[in-house]
């Protein structure tokens, strides 16, 4: 590695005091990067809590964290204009102050296109830079909710504009990339999936508990659907299927009300709340299978995950879920089907002992893992030499 040279990467989401869990996929991605070569990251970030412009400097193994802190507004319009204004001031202030202490990256690297591209693209102009695009956004999906194909004529030309700006794009799924190529076409994509830490996530079947276990990890919103995990787990309690299913993540007070006016819930379900990226490992291990809901998605880390620890996996299909989940691994339903998914619990429970969870596990780790993860970025970059 040339230890003289380094990349520049500013995302849109990155964990930070803020929020700890915001973006962490591109974290992990940038630790994956970094095998290859030095990266400085750049994240600009509003914070409520703060009354002036803070900066906290972080040396990671072979990267560095900038993470620049400004006041947020909660004042309605008026706030998100404030904001946006702060972004884009400390953006270009501090990634004109890098590029002056530090020398021209090799590239720059933006995660997420807005509102990062912004700083992305104006960098790359003046410093004769060419940046790239890693993209995790559902935004693209015509089945999200406020899609960018319902924008306005002028939004949707600045974004095309944009996005045809970025020498490479990497969706991290192959239905991402369909979606985005419908939306502006003159871009170079190359799919490159998430990634994986093999440190926490593999194969270890000595913790598995006598009771089968049904684990669920996200946010718990409106995307993931979480009144649909509940009514058919509790339609596959009545039909007898012996299971647990513990929830991970933030959850509201209407899904506890939810839980508790069900005896069969409340005796089977156990509510773990927001937990570390490792608690989340340890929970996997502990468990038989992933059971997701969601209303939209792109590659789930979290099924990326599960598969690499050998859970099957039962998902609705959405997103870009049927590239990594088919019959050999687990169950795909309709979405927003209650009796698919009741079905589903039943079925993954009776026929768990058929699959190959070890080899399931083999699969994935060898797709998702760190080194394959920078091979792939470091064969596109060369092969479209900008580097």
């Amino acid at each position: 590695m040339n230890t003289n040279q380094y990349t520049l990467v500013l995302p849109s989401w990155f964990p930070s005091s803020v929020d700890l869990y915001n973006g962490d996929f591109n974290e992990r991605m940038v630790k994956a990067y970094s095998m290859r070569v030095n990266s400085i990251v750049l994240y600009i970030v509003g914070d409520l809590n703060i009354k002036k412009r803070r900066i906290v400097i972080q040396n990671k193994h072979q990267y560095k964290v900038i993470t620049v802190f400004y006041p947020r507004w909660s004042l309605g319009f008026l706030g998100t204009v404030v904001n946006f204004l702060n972004y884009v001031y400390y953006g270009l202030l501090f990634g004109n102050l890098l590029i002056k202490k530090f020398g021209k990256p090799v590239y720059v690297h933006c995660f997420v296109f807005f509102p990062a591209g912004l700083i992305s693209w104006y960098l790359a102009k003046r410093y004769r830079l060419n940046h790239i695009l890693t993209e995790h956004w559902t935004i693209f999906y015509q089945s999200m909710p406020n899609n960018v194909h319902k924008a306005n004529v002028f939004v949707k030309y600045f974004i095309k504009k944009l996005i045809s700006s970025f020498a490479l794009i990497f969706p991290v799924a192959s239905a991402l990339k369909l979606e985005m190529l419908s939306f502006a076409p003159n871009g170079k994509y190359m799919v490159i999936p998430n990634v994986v830490d093999g440190r926490l996530f593999f194969f270890d079947n000595r913790q598995k508990p006598q009771k089968f276990v049904f684990v669920h990890a996200s946010t718990l919103g409106y995307q993931k659907n979480p009144q649909l995990l509940l009514k058919a787990f509790e339609n596959a309690l009545i039909q007898k299927c012996d299971a647990s299913l513990k929830l991970i993540g933030p959850i509201s007070e209407e899904l506890i009300f939810f839980i508790e006016k069900s005896d069969l819930l409340k005796k089977n379900i156990q509510i773990m709340g927001e937990l570390s990226h490792e608690k989340v490992s340890e929970e996997m291990k502990k468990a038989h299978c992933l059971v997701l809901s969601s209303r939209f998605e792109n590659l789930p880390c979290v099924i990326l995950e599960a598969l690499c620890c050998g859970l099957l996996i039962i998902s609705t299909n959405v997103g870009g879920v049927s590239e990594v989940v088919n019959e050999s691994n687990g169950i795909l339903i309709p979405e927003n089907n209650e009796d698919e998914l009741t079905n589903a619990y039943i079925n993954i429970r009776k026929k768990y002992d058929g699959y190959d969870h070890e080899q399931i596990a083999k699969n994935a780790i060898n797709k998702f893992n760190y080194q394959q993860n920078a091979e792939m970025l470091q064969d596109a970059l060369k092969k479209n030499k900008i580097i």
